[in-house]
């Protein structure tokens, strides 16, 4: 059985998209979050 040392550069370009998709979809989940959290607190306070 003979290994590829390289993974199929369909499979390395997927794996690409994906970690950035999911990158993107964290930050902007971060980012709803901290603003959810920021409308809520100035909400408490007043």
């Amino acid at each position: 059985m003979r290994h590829k040392t390289k993974p199929a550069p369909v499979f390395s370009g997927l794996g690409e998209v994906s970690a950035a998709v999911g990158r993107g979809i964290f930050l902007l989940h971060k980012g709803v979050l901290a603003t959810t959290t920021h409308v809520a607190y100035q909400r408490l306070d007043r």
